[in-house]
């Protein structure tokens, strides 16, 4: 499956959040500043005030450089931990409502990441493999061939019906019929951007070159 991990950069609304303790600090050092210049009466008293102000500004660079080192260690390693999570996916053993329901975690994981939110992407990471890891130990069913799939279903009168039909199969693990389905849904409706949506995402799992595709297509050049 096609999952971009994008992710903002670090800026200063992420100051308080991956270094509280310096941001506190920043915030008494600013007070007391300002309380300085309030209270200023003599040109001693306005000086005193410019050296803290300047300690201030010092402080804030260098608890903002701890909180952006802490930003990218956390989204490094929520990244790797949700790459560890796809690439099991990929070659695990779910099909059907199943899959597309951890598929679902996953797309929601990467929203997660690229609004910045890394601890909830671990915790769906969590539950991505937890999801695999049932998987595995699960007894294994004979998975409904596609007549009898397709036999407790009604024939289709429109697009929408025919999309229905194909989700229904995808969720069955029944790709192809799957694929014929959201096809007539298009021949019906050509606009029906949800079955293109569908198809082009099953095409993307199942077309794939041969590994010696390449080599023959050398050999013969």
């Amino acid at each position: 499956m096609n999952v971009h991990l994008e992710s903002a950069s670090y800026s200063e609304l992420d100051f308080a959040t991956y270094n509280k303790p310096g941001f506190l600090k920043v915030q008494a050092a600013v007070a007391a500043v300002q309380q300085a210049r309030t209270l200023a009466s003599t040109p001693e008293d306005m000086e005193h005030a410019v050296q803290l102000a300047q300690a201030a500004a010092e402080r804030r660079n260098t608890e903002q450089h701890v909180a952006e080192q802490n930003f990218l260690k956390a989204r490094q390693s929520a990244g790797d931990r949700l790459r560890d999570a796809i690439d099991k996916f990929e070659r695990s053993s779910l099909w059907g409502t199943r899959r597309l329901a951890v598929e679902q975690r996953i797309q929601h994981a990467a929203t997660r990441f690229t609004l910045k939110c890394f601890e909830d992407v671990a915790t769906e990471v969590r539950e991505i493999l937890n999801a695999l890891n049932t998987q595995k130990s699960a007894p294994s069913h004979p998975k409904p061939s596609v007549c009898e799939a397709v036999a407790t279903m009604p024939e289709p009168k429109s697009a929408s019906g025919w999309f229905e039909r194909g989700r229904r199969l995808e969720q069955k693990g029944h790709c192809t019929a799957a694929r014929s389905a959201y096809q007539k849904a298009l021949n019906m409706a050509p606009g029906h951007f949800q079955a293109q949506n569908r198809l082009a995402r099953l095409q993307q799992k199942t077309v794939r070159p041969h590994p010696g595709y390449a080599q023959q297509q050398r050999r013969g050049a």
